[in-house]
Order: structure tokens, then sequence, then C-alpha cells
């Protein structure tokens, strides 16, 4: 660490104090030898049953993934195609009940808007003309 540089501010000698003073608080009590060696040795069990599950998770993702191409796949014969002359797909509709390729058709049947305030309801206009004055 001698040519990195941290983010983190410098310390000051009372801070630092500090910091080792609440480390040694809260450190954990010493093992006992044979404490330590049933700690060693369930570590390195523990750390030797990881590789399986990640084997397992890896098959498992794997399985997963094959089972939606197969289902993208499937989907996409069994759906009509273009010119097909199938059934109508449903549209999902916004919050209005409008559906969304709708849009244009309503935009196209609006009168263009010469002033903005013109397109904001009448409340909303007489709020915009108290707090602004127009």
């Amino acid at each position: 660490m001698s040519g990195e540089r941290s983010d983190r501010p410098e310390l000051t000698a009372h801070e630092r104090a500090l910091v080792e003073r609440v480390a040694e608080l809260y450190a954990a009590p010493p093992l006992s030898p044979s404490r330590r060696v049933r700690f060693d040795a369930r570590l390195a069990e523990r750390l030797g049953a990881a590789r399986p599950r990640r084997r397992l998770l890896v098959a498992a993702s794997l399985a997963v993934a094959a089972s939606a191409l197969v289902a993208v796949f499937g989907l996409r014969t069994l759906l009509p195609r273009e010119g097909e002359g199938g059934a109508a797909v449903p549209t999902e509709s916004t919050s209005l009940g409008v559906a969304a390729q709708d849009d244009d058709a309503i935009l196209a049947m609006m009168d263009p808007i010469a002033d903005a305030n013109d397109a904001l309801p009448e409340d909303y206009r007489a709020i915009s003309a108290l707090v602004i004055g127009e």
C-alpha cells in the first residue's frame, strides 16, 4: 500500500487511538488450541463442500436457461406469423384504456396547440395567472 492513495481522509492521532480502542473492546476472545483445531477443521470442511453446491447451482441455471429457450422457440412456432390470418393478438392498453398503437391516431385527431397554456385545464391557467402573472 505504499504507492496507493485512498479516498479515505487521514485519521488524526486521537481518531486512530479511538479506532484501536474500539477494536480492542470488540475483539473476539482468543481460541483455545483445541477449539482452534476444530474451527480450522470445520472451515476446511465447509470450503471443500462449497464446490458441489456451486456446480449444482451452475447446472440448475443451465437447465433453466435451456428450458426458457425451448419455451421461446416453441411459442414462436405456435404463434401465427404475419399474413397467416391468425387471431388478433391483444394489445396492452394504457391506464386510460387506449391501446399503445392508437396514440398516433389520437394525436392526428387533435388540433395543433398554438400556446402551451391553452393545453392546460382552466383551473391550472387560473393558478398560473396568480403565481406567474400571465
